[in-house]
């Protein structure tokens, strides 16, 4: 009965914690400097803070947890193994989308700043906040079943993305969308029992996005929404062909 209660609060700590990162952008701006920021420097400054922030208090709350060890921090995320694998296989599969974007769009204009944050750091900030900690501690440590540990993680994921809808119909496709793409990145760090795939496949997806400069948000119409789902099911594909004579994570105590 303690135990049962004991991973009812802790799970309830992990969910109020991964929104309070996850909504950090909510409290910075009510910093004055922090809004200052943004009409004095390119976005990625603030946004390069905010995302700094959210990876270190995550990792922060996650070595809290498990009583300062930093060693076990990185194990438990997922951060120290399957790193090669991760980026050979990844880039693999993501492979469908670059092809077609080469052919059906030309360069945009390279800002590699921008690209070096919306491509790299922010993906990593959100696969180590939703998935390795989010998801991971809520199967892994709280004992949830896998389905039900998707699902907070992936309505979460969706929702941080709705801003970027200029209307109604944009904000909800959007929620929509990234909540399926949750989804199925969840069951990747599920599968692989590493960060180092699910980042490799949400990093490339948006630095090929950037590079030729398909649109402002995740919607860019018909085709490119087509490569992005074929891209995700040739990942998924790949997941089950080379993970699935693996044993799966173990729980830790």
């Amino acid at each position: 009965m303690k135990t049962n209660l004991n991973r009812l609060l802790y799970s309830v700590l992990v969910l109020v914690v991964l929104y309070a990162l996850y909504d950090a952008q909510a409290c910075l701006v009510r910093i004055p400097a922090y809004r200052h920021s943004y009409r004095s420097h390119p976005f990625y400054v603030p946004e390069g803070i905010k995302t700094s922030l959210q990876i270190l208090l995550c990792m922060a709350a996650v070595a809290l947890s498990l009583g300062q060890n930093f060693r076990k921090t990185f194990a438990e995320l997922g951060l120290d193994r399957g790193f090669r694998k991760g980026l050979l296989l990844g880039f693999l599969a993501t492979m469908p989308f670059f092809v077609g974007l080469a052919f059906t769009h030309h360069l945009g204009r390279i800002v590699w700043q921008n690209i070096f944050y919306l491509a790299l750091f922010a993906p990593f900030a959100e696969e180590l906040l939703v998935r390795a900690n989010g998801f991971g501690q809520l199967y892994r440590r709280c004992r949830w079943p896998v389905w039900l540990a998707v699902l907070p993680t992936a309505v979460l994921f969706g929702w941080g993305h709705v801003e970027q809808g200029d209307n109604f119909r944009e904000a909800a496709a959007l929620f929509f969308m990234l909540s399926a793409g949750g989804v199925f990145f969840a069951w990747f760090y599920y599968r692989w029992d590493s960060i180092w795939f699910p980042w490799t496949v949400h990093a490339l997806m948006n630095f090929y996005w950037e590079l030729f400069s398909v649109s402002r948000t995740a919607l860019g119409g018909w085709f490119p929404f087509f490569l992005q789902w074929i891209t995700i099911l040739c990942a998924a594909l790949l997941t089950w062909k080379v993970t699935r004579k693996q044993p799966t994570a173990q729980v830790s105590v």
